[in-house]
């Protein structure tokens, strides 16, 4: 059993470092869609902040190693200790939930009831894991997903607008999830366009418009305030790139 979109292989805790990006760039035809650095701490959670287009799903894409640059480093990129949420997971439909997460627990040394654990934590009700991920809805396979990516303790989580299709209640449980995750020393970073969710969990925030990296702000104050601050800033990178 395969879920292609999400890319994993366990983490060596001895190889603990920054994720530094020296001058990255990436070109589609005559049209530079990424020119960036970025370095980013473990325990850490950091946010790439931007409109739709901005360039934060390739710039993850480029870290993964999904999308080759076309010039520039990448050190301390190692994908044993990386786990990858992808904006549009890709699960097995004729699989429950239950039956993904046993898998993938038992292929990274965890026990079986570590899945009952990861399902528990991601908020997925009893009732449906029993269940075959066809009839989900997008948020129930966005929960799955997540306890998929959060097997094995990875060191970082790299996720692209791990909100997407979350109502209210499952989008604060995420970020509680992050918090929790980051108190034990893991390091996150995730895409999203919504400033108030990057706001209430991030301890950086990096701005992006037209594929590079404009500001590089720590979150000291996670208010609303905050919030429409960093909403106006991505609005001028917007305007004026």
């Amino acid at each position: 059993m395969e879920c292609p979109a999400i890319f994993f292989i366990s983490p060596d805790p001895s190889e603990a470092s920054k994720l530094i990006l020296s001058g990255l760039c990436k070109s589609y035809r005559d049209v530079q869609a990424i020119h960036a650095s970025l370095e980013i701490k473990p325990g850490y959670i950091h946010g790439l902040l931007g409109a739709n287009g901005a360039g934060k799903s390739t710039l993850i894409k480029l870290i993964m190693g999904l999308t080759l640059a076309d010039e520039g480093e990448m050190k301390g990129i190692d994908p044993r200790r990386l786990s990858y949420l992808p904006e549009h997971p890709h699960l097995p439909l004729d699989l429950s939930a239950s039956q993904i997460i046993r898998f993938v627990c038992s292929n990274r040394g965890q026990s079986p009831a570590s899945s009952e654990t990861l399902l528990d934590e991601v908020g997925l009700d009893p009732d449906h894991r029993s269940k075959k991920i066809r009839g989900f809805s997008k948020g129930m396979r966005q929960r799955v997903a997540l306890a998929y990516c959060l097997a094995g303790e990875p060191e970082w989580l790299i996720l692209d607008e791990p909100m997407s299709g979350l109502d209210v209640l499952g989008r604060k449980l995420v970020l509680d999830i992050l918090r929790q995750r980051k108190g034990a020393g893991m390091g996150v970073l995730m895409s999203s366009h919504i400033v108030t969710d990057m706001v209430r969990v991030c301890d950086y925030i990096h701005i992006m418009a037209r594929g590079e990296i404009r500001e590089s702000i720590e979150v000291t104050d996670h208010s609303i305030d905050t919030a429409e601050y960093f909403e106006s800033r991505m609005m001028h990178w917007n305007m004026t790139c």
